[in-house]
């Protein structure tokens, strides 16, 4: 079986086409593998983002109204006469 020179050309740009094809797909898997790298990347980098907001909220929270365990608190020395109208003048004058 003898092949002309047409079919050879012909066979020839199939395997070039085969190549180029090939060379394409594999184009196609990187930048795929990379915008899917770089998605997620963002995706996580949104979630920081989004917890440091909210952590950053909770503090100033914390700030503009302390819990009762983190407010200051007093302690009282009783000198001199200790009455119940001296106490309640203390604690109103305290508020």
């Amino acid at each position: 079986m003898q092949i002309s020179n047409e079919q050879k050309h012909s066979l020839k740009r199939a395997k070039g086409d085969q190549k180029l094809v090939a060379l394409a797909l594999l184009m196609f898997c990187c930048i795929s593998f990379n915008w899917a790298k770089a998605q997620q990347h963002h995706s996580v980098s949104n979630l920081e983002d989004i917890r440091l907001k909210q952590s950053i909220k909770n503090l100033e929270n914390g700030f503009s109204t302390p819990p009762d365990s983190a407010k200051p608190w007093v302690n009282m020395w009783w000198f001199n006469e200790v009455m119940p109208a001296n106490i309640t003048q203390h604690l109103t004058e305290l508020k």
